[in-house]
């Protein structure tokens, strides 16, 4: 008899298979390409339109300063809360069609099974085990393509090898969006060190640890709950201008009346700063406006249906 469990093993080993074989592939590709591992070999050449893209921009100054001015009319009694001009036009795509996405996130799933949670020898119950990979999903004009790797330096060289394959890398500006993750931005750096390349915060998760952080530090009281609500939504009113040097100056601005004991708004500064370092906080408010992409859910989307998949394996 062929039971649900036979079938979804099947359906696994499947997967596993094609995953392999497209890994196989894809790395041919890079090989193909002149890459040895995450490195181009030295005295390979690229096609210039790859290293060197020329993009002819879709979008004009002028609409720039015309949402510059629109977003602002909003605005003009909190100067915080102003977006910067120069800041939006380095900060948008000046042609999305011309732009090749990548939406990377790095998942850690329990495995759901019965037996890793029975007793050890001991009587102590089994550590649930992990399901760890990289889900990635690519956005351009030609298309929507979902992938998913065993860790993020196979998934970043499945990833070059299938943009290579299919010109998504010439005369193309690079996105990334993620997380945060160091092994994302570090690998995303190393992988593609050959050519313009941008890695922007993504603004779900940028907001979803912002308040993550925000429980750490202001005081829960019922009769504070307004007001504590408030400097959150005067926090994420600036960080939506990207600006993060205003968004640092507001925190540090917070009455100590509103902070927990023995705690202080460094813990949010410093990852602030930190994202800073390795990512563009772009200007969300113009990106927004513009109908550009501010988060990376595709990718969520696509890990929900991955998630609910493992967990069941």
């Amino acid at each position: 008899m062929i039971t649900a469990k036979t079938i979804s093993d099947i359906v696994t080993d499947t997967g596993n298979h094609a995953r392999k074989e497209i890994a196989e592939v894809m790395n041919a590709y890079n090989v193909l390409y002149g890459f040895d591992g995450a490195h181009l070999i030295p005295g390979v050449h690229l096609n210039p339109a790859i290293v060197e893209p020329k993009i002819t921009p879709s979008v004009t100054k002028e609409e720039v300063l015309e949402a510059f001015y629109y977003i602002n009319s909003y605005k003009l009694d909190d100067s915080r809360k102003q977006i910067d001009f120069k800041r939006s036009l380095e900060t948008i795509d000046l042609n999305p069609t011309e732009t090749t996405y990548i939406f990377l996130d790095d998942v850690g799933t329990p495995r759901q099974k019965d037996i890793r949670r029975s007793p050890n020898h001991e009587g102590v119950p089994r550590a649930t085990k992990r399901v760890q990979t990289t889900n990635g999903v690519v956005l351009s004009k030609e298309g929507r393509y979902y992938f998913c790797a065993s860790d993020t330096e196979e998934m970043f060289m499945i990833l070059r090898g299938f943009l290579l394959k299919n010109h998504l890398l010439e005369n193309r500006k690079l996105v990334c969006f993620s997380d945060g993750a160091k092994t994302i931005w570090s690998n995303f750096d190393e992988w593609f060190e050959f050519r313009p390349r941008t890695i922007n915060s993504d603004w779900y998760h940028l907001k979803h640890k912002s308040n993550e952080l925000f429980t750490r530090i202001l005081v829960g009281y019922s009769s504070k709950k307004d007001e504590i609500e408030k400097i959150k939504r005067d926090y994420f009113h600036i960080l939506w201008t990207g600006n993060v040097r205003k968004a640092i100056a507001y925190l540090r601005s917070i009455d100590k009346k509103y902070l927990k004991k023995d705690r202080t708004v460094d813990l949010l500064v410093e990852y602030l700063e930190n994202k800073q370092k390795h990512h563009t906080i772009p200007v969300f408010a113009m990106r927004k406006h513009l109908s550009q992409v501010n988060a990376s859910s595709l990718s969520e989307s696509a890990n929900n249906s991955m998630t609910t998949s493992k967990q069941k394996k």
